[in-house]
């Protein structure tokens, strides 16, 4: 009895930027004709996420297939929704729509998600606290008394 190879994840759920790009655009994985134009749109992208705090602080840049989301967002579940940033920021590059109405509704899209990355990229400053209570009485200037 033979035994059958593990199946590979679809394409859209490859750890791949460009593979689960091209996966969300309908273009074949084995079909690289597009690939130095999605490419540009990808890194347009991820330069995009950068500005607002996500990914390594010198910004990522992908070449090929095997650079992963785990370059960009780690473990970090939140961040998630920067693949689909991603996906509809490319698809309205690659293959912008011939409607208006639409075009409008995926720039309302894309506004939402950077601001919901945002949001999550969003935290207040770790404040360490060495030493919570004053030994000595603090003067009030404006009362000219101590406290």
């Amino acid at each position: 009895m033979s035994e059958t190879p593990p199946e590979e994840p679809p394409p859209i759920e490859s750890p791949s930027i460009l593979v689960s790009t091209k996966a969300a655009l309908g273009v074949a994985q084995d079909d690289a004709s597009f690939d130095s134009e999605i490419l540009t749109f990808i890194n347009s992208a991820l330069a995009e996420v950068n500005q607002v705090g996500i990914g390594p602080e010198e910004g990522l840049m992908i070449f090929s297939a095997t650079d992963e989301w785990s370059a960009l967002i780690g473990t970090d579940n939140r961040l998630n929704l920067v693949k689909a940033y991603v996906y509809h920021y490319v698809k309205m590059l690659y293959d912008p729509p011939d409607v208006g109405f639409v075009l409008t509704s995926m720039e309302r899209i894309l506004e939402r998600h950077i601001w919901r990355l945002m949001v999550a990229v969003d935290k207040p400053p770790v404040v360490v606290v060495t030493d919570p209570l004053p030994t000595e009485p603090l003067p009030d200037p404006e009362l000219g008394v101590v406290l």
